[in-house]
């Protein structure tokens, strides 16, 4: 179908999966605009049936220039790969072109030199787990060590490339669940038998509202907890409350199959988004997680003191545990246990370190309990 609608010496080739390549010779970027609009509208007047259901069919293209400036091959191809996403999250079933020079775009164009640097980053292994413990308040809860997986970035300078320079764009043009996937796998892979032979203790891995919104999600757990010598009952699974809300239907099917498979499940940034109750009664979590804009004033603030006694008593009343994020000092720290909030995170706690020189300083058991 392809072909039809290109010229016999332009090159199509098949890259892996579901994505091709399209090298038109002689061909300016608005020639080419209409031409990958043709292929859209052929490919999405696709339907077949199978299985007593009919499909539709449909794709993203992107496109970058090859000129006098043009970059390395591994750039170009990132270059026309980061126009997909691009056109992706614009709606899917569009074209978008990779532009430099668009003077009113600036933003638009950065974001995407990070989104290429983020694929470059999955190709090339250039990710980083990072460990920050969960330390619990309270004395019923002292059996037991809590982490949460943070994910770093490293660019081609070998750079150690902060989350909130990267996730944003990761999350804009649809990478994120990428690099989930990516952290899943190394946290109970690569680091499964260490983190197994560590006494009691339970590792929260997030997932973000891009992967919520992918339909094989589930069956990835499935196959990586199946395969992954670390229990799914040291496992914690954590989604923001606004990607709860925005997939209410993929979220329930998660926080059900993971809690049935033996992995608890804590419903993060609680308080950020619309801050329902109602949502709590849908989703049996077992962790909520105060967002940490009620926590950082909290000791000087009466109102954010209530809000938090609110969301902790509610909390326990449906049987869950409460977690407070960002405590920053022993004051909030004395607070929050006396509120009765279970469990704090934050520098007062501790900061993030390399998940490597967390393991290496921390007591394991003997290899036969493993």
């Amino acid at each position: 179908m392809i072909r039809y609608h290109v010229r016999p010496d332009d090159l199509l080739a098949r890259l892996g999966g579901d994505e091709f390549a399209l090298l038109l010779k002689d061909c300016t970027v608005d020639q080419a605009e209409r031409v990958c609009q043709k292929i859209i509208d052929a490919i999405r007047g696709q339907r077949f049936p199978w299985e007593g259901r009919v499909y539709d069919v449909g794709a993203s293209i992107g496109i970058t220039a090859i000129d006098h400036e043009t970059p390395p091959m591994g750039e170009l191809m990132s270059r026309a790969d980061v126009a997909c996403y691009a056109a992706k999250a614009a709606g899917r079933s569009r074209v978008s072109v990779y532009r430099r020079d668009e003077s009113d775009a600036q933003r638009h164009h950065q974001e995407l030199q990070v989104a290429a640097g983020i694929h470059s980053a999955l190709d090339a292994n250039r990710f980083r787990l990072f460990a920050q413990e969960i330390r619990a308040l309270q004395a019923h809860n002292q059996a037991g060590r809590h982490i949460e997986i943070l994910v770093r970035m490293v660019d081609e300078q070998g750079k150690l490339v902060m989350p909130g320079a990267f996730i944003p764009a990761a999350e804009r043009y649809d990478l994120m669940g990428h690099v989930d996937r990516w952290v899943i796998h190394h946290v109970l892979h690569e680091f499964g038998a260490r983190l197994t032979a560590m006494p009691n203790l339970t590792v929260a891995i997030n997932l973000s509202a891009n992967s919520l919104g992918e339909p094989f999600l589930l069956p990835f757990l499935h196959a990586e907890l199946h395969d992954s010598v670390l229990p799914a009952s040291r496992i914690q699974l954590e989604i923001t409350e606004t990607a709860l809300i925005n997939n209410m239907a993929a979220a329930n099917r998660l926080v059900t199959e993971m809690r049935s498979a033996g992995c608890t499940v804590a419903l993060d940034d609680f308080g950020a988004g619309l801050s329902s109750f109602s949502y709590l009664k849908q989703f049996p979590v077992d962790y909520l997680k105060i967002d940490g804009s009620f926590i950082r004033h909290l000791a000087g603030s009466a109102v954010d003191r209530e809000i938090v006694s609110s969301i902790n008593d509610i909390g326990h009343r449906l049987g869950m545990l409460t977690v407070a994020e960002s405590v920053e000092d022993e004051e909030t720290l004395q607070a929050l246990r006396s509120l009765g909030v279970d469990y704090a995170q934050g520098y007062v706690i501790g900061r993030p370190m390399p998940l490597e020189q967390f393991l290496e300083s921390c007591p394991t058991l003997p290899a036969d309990n493993v």
